[in-house]
């Protein structure tokens, strides 16, 4: 016999797992299905940088979206390595802007969210070969290593029982019924 779940995920990248995460938590069955490994592809090459770089280019809606889950990362950080043990390697490192042409603007949106920064001093260069232009210190921005993020979030969804199926293209879908669940 073959159960549906009531929520399949297609990707199996950061964000499909972090949302198969969320749905699970919500009650939900979930399958995530993803043509190749887990966590390759973009999730496995990004940089692992958890705000836009340059963020006062983007749209307001972007900002919003990016501070919100900036601050969730520490407490899932915590989770994830209290349930898998296994550390996805969040790390508040702070961010370096070494070449800002818009200074003004960029220091109207730090104000604007809250996001603390400091004009970044020669000391900063010493062991860096480029020019500054206008360069900014954003010292409480975070990223995470995305190999480990992705092996400790795989690793939750496994010990949480969630289908995980790899190397699996999906050629089609047939949409069923509609099911009135709220998650």
């Amino acid at each position: 016999m073959t159960k549906t779940p009531d929520i399949t995920i297609i990707g199996g990248g950061v964000i499909g797992l972090l949302t198969a995460r969320e749905f699970f938590n919500a009650g939900a069955t979930v399958t995530v299905i993803d043509k190749n490994l887990l966590g390759q592809e973009s999730s496995w090459a990004g940089g692992g940088i958890l705000l836009p770089l340059y963020p006062w280019r983007q749209a307001d809606a972007i900002t919003r979206l990016a501070i919100q889950s900036f601050s969730l990362y520490p407490a899932l950080a915590a989770q994830l390595i209290a349930e898998t043990h296994l550390d996805p390697e969040w790390n508040p490192c702070g961010l370096l802007i070494t070449k800002n042409p818009d200074i003004t603007a960029a220091i109207d949106w730090c104000n604007t969210n809250k996001i603390a920064f400091q004009q970044a001093g020669e000391n900063f260069f010493n062991d860096i070969d480029t020019i500054p232009n206008n360069p900014l210190w954003l010292p409480e921005i975070a990223q995470a290593r995305n190999p480990r993020l992705v092996k400790s979030l795989k690793q939750d969804l496994i010990n949480k029982g969630v289908s995980l199926i790899e190397h699996s293209e999906l050629t089609s879908i047939t949409q069923g019924r509609e099911l009135n669940r709220a998650f």
